[in-house]
């Protein structure tokens, strides 16, 4: 007798086995509280089985994201062992992320949007 559910099964059975008489007032509260009861277990069965679904999904994206990020490491590992001749330092006013751009970016005059705070970053000569 764990869940809910089968608790309010118990109290029910245990109420019917009281032979209480369901045409008095008493009686008529008794059955309809019992029978509220089986609606609440039935709502909070459904409300932890979609908490354990939700749990699940959220491990799955937290497990995929994971591997986002490792791939993402790897790469800033990558232009880690570059040159990066072809690439300015630059960092943010808003936020002070450090960012590298390719310097034809830089020569065409592009907006350049800095990746952590979404401020574009203004380019000085």
């Amino acid at each position: 007798m764990n869940s809910v559910t089968s608790k309010v099964a118990y109290l029910s059975g245990f109420v019917d086995g009281l032979e209480i008489d369901k045409t008095t007032k008493e009686g008529k509260a008794i059955v309809q509280i019992i029978e509220v009861l089986k609606h609440i277990s039935i709502e909070l069965e459904d409300i932890s089985e979609n908490q354990r679904e939700l749990e699940e999904y959220l491990n799955d994206l937290d497990e995929d994201l994971a591997y986002v990020e490792d791939d993402l490491y790897d790469i800033e590992d990558d232009y880690e062992d570059e040159d990066l001749d072809d690439f300015v330092e630059l960092k943010c006013g808003n936020c002070g992320e450090v960012i590298y751009v390719d310097a034809g970016i830089i020569d065409d005059r592009e907006e350049i949007t800095c990746p952590n705070c979404h401020e574009v970053l203004k380019l000085e000569d």
